[in-house]
């Protein structure tokens, strides 16, 4: 069911029109992210960790990043340090 439900999503529902070799990697990718060590990682909230941080920190993260959204991961961060500066760097972490 969640297998069937990543495929949709990775494919916008045109699964069926991709070559094998195409379904072969986003069958591959889905398979790693029902992984029990992936579901732990969606399920984590770092919050209550990042709340207990004392020190200044340096996150760096990319403008492009696929996996994990610099504004949506940023904005979080800044919530749970409550002080400090965010930056998000432009052309980081994509291949050119």
């Amino acid at each position: 069911m969640a297998a069937e439900k990543l495929r949709s999503a990775y494919t916008m529902n045109r699964y069926q029109l991709l070559s094998p070799e195409q379904k072969k990697n986003i069958d591959t990718r889905i398979n790693d992210l029902l992984t029990p060590y992936f579901r732990d990682i969606i399920k984590c909230d770092p919050s209550p960790f990042l709340q207990n941080v004392k020190c200044p920190v340096l996150a760096i993260t990319g403008d492009k990043d696929l996996q994990a959204s610099p504004t949506i991961n940023l904005a979080a961060m800044d919530e749970a340090f409550k002080s400090g500066e965010i930056k998000i760097t432009n052309s980081l972490n994509y291949p050119e």
